[in-house]
């Protein structure tokens, strides 16, 4: 969808070994307004993202918005904003 509606995708990883906690991912990053938007999509309920956290860290002046596309409803907390996937096209 991202694709189709125009973003060029981009991806992110940090691995340092197999099993160190340490390590990001970020499904998707987008330009939007001249600044870097990352994207975590979460397939069940759970709402937690550490990767996203430690990426915002790291690059606070570069990050836009924070997304987190999952099958739950609209919301807003903190900085981060939730998008049911049917939404996707709104971004």
């Amino acid at each position: 969808m991202l694709n189709a509606i125009g973003y060029r995708l981009f991806f992110f990883s940090n691995k340092l070994k197999k099993t160190d906690e340490r390590n990001t991912e970020i499904d998707f990053l987008i330009q939007r307004n001249l600044k870097v938007c990352a994207i975590e999509v979460k397939s069940s309920n759970s709402s937690h993202h550490k990767s996203l956290d430690k990426f915002s860290l790291k690059f606070k002046t570069k990050i836009g918005y924070k997304f987190i596309i999952t099958k739950n409803y609209l919301k807003v907390e903190g900085d981060y904003i939730f998008i049911p996937f049917y939404m996707v096209f709104c971004l």
